[in-house]
């Protein structure tokens, strides 16, 4: 009856797994107008739009900016010409365009709107004559991070977005589309174990009886922001409980009684990946289980 009575003060700690993520991410200093990468034309096309640099960022996260720089590449003499964006307005704001009025200096034909939120639309212009052929710097683009949380956005161009050639008038050409990060890509890791008694998942279980085996789940989920590779998980037991290794699901690198490690090539954004392993209450006591992961972006 004591043992009993002993088996039922049992308890089994759940820590709460710490978020971990090794971050590398390319942070760009705004370019001088001129700056181009460059972007080759595509083959049947006349001129490409493109932003230097493609895919840019703010790891400082919210109310921080950065610039990108609007190139043209142009096989044909260019006057004039249009540009559409769409981007996600829940995430940035474009605040600011500073146009290379030493190339365009027309200051009627140059400048930019947004009609509605998430769409930027940019007009450049020449006062007099063409350009011959070749890549030209139209403006500065300043993009807002305005979300409290980590979000990307693509910046897509759009219909509507041509160059302008007095022979041959309105030219649709295409863009290379780009992305924006805000905030830094991170790792959540939700570590719960489940109580047979009321069928759900908890956080902490003071019910455990010495000899029974319990079942474990871990979540691991990348914050929308960004793709994530190299993903490493460890979960460490310690006191009283000692891992199954034949319950480990998915399929671990390592497995001993205290610790097991899984690896996966990729965590999208968003992308959860849920693993299971059962351990067994060897004595009475405090029994405590600690998850982690690293991933790099």
């Amino acid at each position: 009856m004591k043992e009993k009575m002993d088996e039922r003060r049992k308890v089994i700690g759940i820590a709460m797994a710490a978020m971990i993520v090794a971050s590398i991410l390319a942070v760009i200093a705004p370019q001088a107008f001129g700056y181009f990468r460059p972007v080759p034309i595509p083959p049947g096309e006349e001129a490409i739009y493109y932003l230097s640099p493609r895919d840019s960022s703010v790891p400082e996260g919210y109310c921080n900016s950065t610039e990108v720089e609007l190139h043209v590449n142009s096989s044909l003499s260019l006057c004039f010409g249009k540009v559409s964006i769409l981007y996600d307005h829940l995430c940035v704001n474009i605040t600011r365009v500073t146009f290379n009025t030493t190339v365009w200096d027309d200051p009627i034909g140059t400048g930019y709107s947004i009609p509605y939120p998430g769409k930027l639309v940019i007009t450049y212009s020449k006062l007099t004559g063409e350009y011959p052929p070749g890549d030209y710097p139209i403006c500065n683009i300043t993009i807002h991070c305005n979300s409290t949380e980590c979000c990307k956005t693509d910046l897509n161009f759009v219909p509507e977005t041509y160059i302008t050639n007095m022979t041959l008038g309105d030219l649709d050409v295409p863009g290379e589309n780009g992305t924006f990060t805000c905030g830094k890509p991170s790792i959540m890791v939700n570590k719960k174990v489940y109580d047979p008694a009321t069928g759900t998942w908890v956080d902490s279980l003071d019910t455990a009886e010495k000899g029974k085996e319990y079942m474990f789940r871990i979540n691991v989920t990348a914050s929308p922001c960004a793709d994530l590779t190299n993903l490493v998980v460890n979960d460490t037991l310690s006191g009283v409980i000692v891992a199954n290794c034949t319950s480990v699901s998915p399929p671990p690198v390592s497995c001993l009684d205290t610790f097991i490690q899984w690896t996966f090539p990729t965590l999208n954004a968003s992308e959860t990946k849920t693993l299971y392993f059962n351990a067994t209450v060897t004595d009475y006591g405090m029994g405590v289980d600690k998850a982690s992961a690293t991933a790099y972006s």
